[in-house]
C-alpha cells in the first residue's frame, strides 16, 4: 500500500512539471527558480541540477557568462546573482 501511495505521489508530482525542456528558455532568476521548484519539489533526498555548465572560470575561456547560481529548497530558492554574492565571485575567479 505505502509504494502505490508513493507511486502516486510521483506521477502527480511529474504531471505537474512544465513541457518538455527543449521547449524551456530560462531568462531572468525566478524563471530559473519556478523551474527547478517544481522539477525538485517533494522529493526526499538532496539533488543537485545545473541548468548549465558554470563553474565560473570554465566558463571565461568559451566566452560563457553565468548569469546566476540557484540554490532550490522546500520552502523556495536563493539567488546568488540576486543577492549580489555572484559578483563577488565573480571577482574572487578574476572573470
Amino acid at each position: 500500500m505505502c509504494a502505490q501511495l508513493q507511486a502516486a505521489l510521483e506521477l502527480g508530482r511529474r504531471a505537474s512539471l512544465p513541457g518538455k525542456r527543449e521547449d524551456t528558455c530560462i531568462k531572468k532568476t525566478s524563471e530559473a527558480g519556478a523551474y527547478f521548484e517544481a522539477r525538485l519539489r517533494g522529493l526526499a533526498d538532496e539533488h543537485f541540477h545545473v541548468a548549465y555548465l558554470n563553474l565560473l572560470t570554465a566558463c571565461r575561456p568559451m566566452g560563457i557568462k553565468v548569469l546566476d547560481h540557484i540554490i532550490v529548497t522546500e520552502d523556495g530558492y536563493y539567488s546568488f546573482a540576486d543577492s549580489g554574492l555572484l559578483d563577488e565571485l565573480n571577482l574572487e575567479t578574476g572573470v
